[in-house]
């Protein structure tokens, strides 16, 4: 309920007749397309959709007096449902024709809660080549001994692509220290956001507590969005303004 009116639809494609309607590669991606299982079943099992969902419902969960309400639910903001995760896996080749559907659909900003290795730049080249602002998770990253990659000698990709249109996103706690599980960066972090113990939804009418980067990274996307849907501006003036706007904490 709280994601229904929020959910893009691909109005040039014709659901089920089995014919690419609009002659972009894909057939019946009336609802977009699971880019993880290569099926326009953007939706297909409660464990690999709850994520995704948390991550949706920050963004832009209805203003409805029901459960919770994302950043951007009371606008006419869509959300394009482009899954990339199956059997426990995401592959950087999956992720970049993501990008790419997106791009060639008209999204105009881009949420990324995941991180790759990326040895081949390809998913660098193809957010350079990009007309989306990208909005990304640093990651996370904890074990007995670590707290954390220093993404300056530990790369992950989208977090560490050195382009104009990426804003990539640590975590905080409610004390505004940084996450003991977040991944940090005095070159690419340009931003953090609360990551802790995050309320919002999941599938079946569903709410839950998760915590990480890519929650923080949903919070930013909104309030980027935010600062766009209300000013006359572009993206790029809208993130200055944003990163200007914020509270300068020195971790």
């Amino acid at each position: 309920m709280d994601l229904k009116n929020h959910i893009w639809k691909n109005e040039k494609e014709i659901p089920n007749n089995s014919i690419d309607d609009d002659n972009n590669g894909y057939i019946d991606d009336y609802y977009g397309w699971n880019f993880g299982e290569n099926s326009n079943i953007t939706y297909s099992n409660e464990v690999s959709a709850s994520h995704g969902t948390h991550c949706a419902g920050i963004i832009a969960a209805d203003h409805n007096k029901i459960g919770v309400m994302g950043i951007l639910g009371n606008t006419n903001v869509k959300i394009m449902v482009l899954p990339i995760y199956s059997d426990n896996m995401l592959k950087e080749e999956d992720l970049i024709e993501a990008i790419k559907y997106a791009d060639n659909m008209g999204a105009e900003i881009c949420n990324i809660s995941a991180i790759f290795v990326d040895e081949k730049r390809e998913i660098s080249n193809v957010i350079q080549c990009s007309n989306m602002y990208f909005v990304v998770s640093a990651g996370n990253f904890q074990n007995k001994i670590i707290n954390g990659l220093d993404l300056d000698e530990n790369k992950r990709f989208p977090a560490c692509c050195d382009c104009y249109n990426v804003i990539t996103v640590g975590s905080i706690n409610e004390k505004e220290d940084i996450s003991r599980f977040s991944n940090y960066s005095k070159k690419y972090v340009d931003i953090v956001a609360s990551g802790e113990y995050i309320y919002n939804t999941v599938p079946n009418d569903k709410y839950e507590y998760k915590s990480g980067t890519s929650m923080s990274t949903a919070i930013v996307t909104g309030i980027l969005g935010a600062y766009y849907y209300s000013y006359t501006m572009t993206i790029q003036d809208a993130a200055k303004l944003m990163i200007m706007n914020a509270k300068k904490n020195l971790i």
